[in-house]
């Protein structure tokens, strides 16, 4: 078990988390905590929030380690959580920080009987899709996080990014848990690239879900294998897991071009996927990002690209493909395999010049 070691304040070398506490507002709950000095928070107005000191040592892990400092909780955590401190933080020593000190929690001992509830973190993307497609018959809910991917000042964005995946959950039955945060506005999680520390922060929904919610699915990597950047890994979500709640990483076993293979006939997917990381103005979709141009060339190369309307139908596509400054090897290795799929015509003759661009002659 991990010693707790009282943070002293202007310790530079701890990074001190404050108790969680819990309040209500009306219909929204509220969680937060004082971490390094300032406030985070977390509420919800669809379920209430378990005030879980285990939810800010997930989301903070990365970014304390990303910093060298360790993290100290000052609340006492599940026993379970804490005992997989100690090799998740040597996975992420592994994978980025050699050296960075480890975390501090004091164990306690819970009894918990798990909710027999599934929720999945859903953004309307194809990886989101593809794992609720596969996993339909056991999830009950759709949670999504204002403030991870959407800013919090993209106030028209937010509500219908929310909108969508309300909509998605009343066709498909299920319930929507929309959750609003600042986290990323702290000082630690800018200072630290989000493609590594986002799977910390959604195991911390997980925990603050732990009332209603016995396991949450994250979706795996969508380049079908693991990103070496990329911080919701296989070997290491299940490890953000308590005696409450368990954590499950669904492990691509296709490429994103068979995700999208298999998705693409789906109708709700074809009104409704969301795949943009540019957030542009109020459309879903960009059309122009790397990300929105890799998905519509997958769509091209299914034959499917006209039945998007959230692409525009795929009007400009060369254009978009060629305002792709370029690629780094990993993601150009896609692009390769679009092309040895059969993907023609121009559009090809685009990924050709987008792939030369990248050194990839």
């Amino acid at each position: 078990m991990w010693p707790f070691l009282a943070a002293r304040r202007g310790d530079s070398a701890v990074i001190a988390v404050g108790a969680p506490r819990g309040r209500r507002r009306g219909r929204t709950t509220e969680v937060a905590a004082v971490v390094d000095g300032r406030r985070i928070w977390f509420e919800s107005i669809d379920a209430p929030l378990d005030a879980a000191p285990e939810a800010f040592g997930s989301a903070l892990l990365v970014p304390a380690m990303q910093a060298g400092r360790s993290l100290h909780l000052e609340a006492a955590s599940c026993e379970t959580w804490t005992a997989n401190l100690r090799p998740l933080a040597a996975a992420i020593r592994g994978l980025w920080y050699p050296g960075a000190p480890g975390p501090h929690a004091i164990p306690e001992t819970r009894r918990a009987v798990p909710s027999a509830s599934v929720a999945l973190c859903f953004t309307g993307g194809v990886d989101a899709f593809s794992t609720y497609l596969e996993h339909r018959d056991r999830i009950d809910t759709l949670a999504y996080v204002v403030g991870y991917d959407v800013k919090l000042r993209q106030r028209r964005r937010a509500a219908e990014v929310s909108r969508m995946v309300r909509t998605i959950a009343a066709e498909t039955g299920v319930r929507s848990v929309i959750l609003r945060t600042n986290l990323r506005r702290h000082p630690l999680m800018r200072a630290t690239p989000w493609v590594r520390s986002f799977g910390g922060a959604l195991a911390a929904v997980a925990h603050l879900l732990a009332g209603t919610v016995g396991r949450l699915l994250i979706s795996g990597d969508g380049l079908g294998f693991e990103h070496p950047e990329v911080g919701a890994r296989a070997g290491t979500d299940h490890l953000h897991g308590s005696a409450a709640v368990a954590i499950e990483h669904t492990a691509p076993t296709v490429t994103r071009l068979e995700k999208i293979r298999r998705i693409a006939a789906e109708p709700i997917v074809q009104r409704n996927l969301r795949v943009c990381w540019q957030n542009v103005g109020d459309r879903l979709n960009c059309g122009r990002c790397e990300k929105c141009v890799r998905t519509m060339l997958s769509l091209e190369a299914c034959a499917a690209l006209g039945r998007f309307p959230g692409f525009d139908h795929g009007r400009g596509l060369v254009a978009a493909i060629d305002g792709v400054p370029a690629v780094d090897g990993i993601v150009a290795s896609f692009y390769e395999d679009l092309l040895a799929q059969g993907l023609s015509g121009a559009a090809a003759d685009g990924v050709r010049r987008l792939l030369a661009r990248s050194g990839r002659e």
